[in-house]
């Protein structure tokens, strides 16, 4: 998705240039789960104009994650195929290889939601995770939240009671 996202984007336009097109007037606001998170903090470096951004479980560094995940499954390998990565990397995504969700959050004065569950596996809570990061933010108007117990994973951090107790 995030491939399709960035990589058809004409050249000079941000990422969001249809959606902007279809609601001229309206205030846009943001929100994004895992990489959708990561997505919609980036695009603030890219869009002055958005009214508010959620980033939901969401990670800093798309590339980074990937050697964080690789290395759950490689070790210290992990850094060996880094180069190689990075160069295949900016093939595809070209100069947005370089935004990341702290940039993009700092870049923009409007409000932003930070939330991350503390047994997310799949985005760690003090690894790749935006939350972690959160002493290199400086957006003036940050909100986070800290989901915990039964909505301290990667997706029960948004479930409602009843979804929890389906589930169970």
């Amino acid at each position: 998705m995030l491939n399709i996202f960035f990589r058809t984007c004409p050249a000079g336009q941000s990422p969001i240039w249809r959606i902007r097109d279809n609601l001229r007037g309206k205030p846009l606001f943001l929100i994004g789960h895992s990489w959708g998170a990561y997505a919609a903090a980036t695009v603030l470096s890219l869009e002055s104009e958005i009214a508010a951004c959620a980033c939901i479980a969401g990670m800093v560094s798309g590339p980074n994650m990937i050697v964080e995940k690789a290395k759950d499954y490689v070790g210290g390998l992990a850094h060996v195929p880094e180069p190689a990565f990075e160069v295949y990397q900016r093939l595809l995504f070209k100069d947005y290889v370089d935004l990341d969700a702290v940039k993009g959050i700092n870049s923009v004065s409007a409000p932003v939601l930070i939330a991350h569950g503390v047994d997310d596996k799949v985005i760690r809570f003090d690894g790749q995770a935006i939350i972690a990061h959160k002493n290199k933010l400086t957006n003036p108007s940050l909100s986070y939240h800290v989901g915990k117990g039964l909505r301290g994973g990667h997706d029960s951090i948004w479930h409602s009671a009843e979804a929890i107790a389906y589930q169970m």
